[in-house]
């Protein structure tokens, strides 16, 4: 679980979602980077649009919240993550952990 110092809050959502420095993305998952020198803090959004059922939706977000834990080098900063389709539900964790790492790497490159 992440502590309540590196979780977004909701004007710090709106404020990535419209001025994010950096974006990436693959067909599941989009990523909106913002640096920032201090810590790092994440956020997660998953649509109903995407999945129907709430229990759906925070066990998606318990296992990106998990495997973001997992990377290691993570530049610091405010990250967004919006889950674009459900196929992520048939996704396994390691599968997840490697998906949110390639997309991380990403953003160093840009």
């Amino acid at each position: 679980m992440l502590k309540k110092e590196n979780r977004l809050t909701s004007k710090e959502i709106l404020l990535l979602q419209k001025n994010a420095s950096k974006y990436v993305d693959n067909p599941v998952i989009s990523i909106k980077f913002q640096h920032n020198e201090q810590k790092i803090k994440m956020g997660v959004l998953i649509t109903k649009k995407v999945f129907k059922k709430a229990f759906l939706r925070n066990k998606i977000k318990r296992r990106i919240k998990a495997s973001f834990l997992q990377i290691n080098n993570k530049p610091n900063g405010l990250y967004l993550i919006k889950v674009k389709n459900n196929e992520i539900a048939n996704m396994k964790f390691h599968e997840i952990t490697s998906l949110l790492s390639d997309l991380i790497s990403k953003i160093y490159s840009i």
